[in-house]
């Protein structure tokens, strides 16, 4: 099962970090691959957040359910069956210049994504880091 890494210091409190980069809401702003999010209520433990995204050219619904939930600390959710992510996790960590975000997913793509496997990975783990970057642009810019 491949998994992408990354980790990125944003230079702002914790509290704003975790607030922005868990709300559904706020994923199409700073996720260039997502279209649409939705989520059944607010993020908590069991909260499923739909997710419509186009990635390689392809369109692709993905459900995760929130399996932990620590404010300002730890958020993990699981794909629902037929979901290209089996586990994302984010952790927060408290820096002298503002916030570590650490990221880990792990995933499965399937079918036409699947024949790529490398291919697939490589692009997911440079869509990966340029959203992290364009986070830390949108929060050291705006808070």
């Amino acid at each position: 099962m491949p998994r992408v890494e990354y980790s990125i210091e944003i230079e702002q409190p914790i509290d704003k970090v975790f607030l922005y980069t868990t709300n559904p809401s706020n994923y199409i702003n700073w996720q260039p691959w997502v279209l649409d999010t939705q989520s059944d209520r607010r993020i908590a433990i069991g909260s499923r957040i739909e997710v419509l995204s186009q990635f390689m050219g392809r369109k692709l619904n993905m459900t995760t359910e929130v399996i932990e939930f620590v404010p300002n600390k730890r958020i993990v959710a699981q794909g629902v069956p037929r979901s290209f992510f089996t586990r994302v996790a984010y952790t927060f960590e408290r820096t002298d210049g503002g916030t570590r975000v650490n990221y880990v997913a792990d995933f499965q793509p399937s079918g036409l994504l699947q024949l790529f496997g490398g291919v697939v990975v490589n692009r997911f783990r440079k869509a990966t880091e340029d959203s992290f970057l364009r986070l830390k642009g949108i929060l050291e810019a705006e808070y």
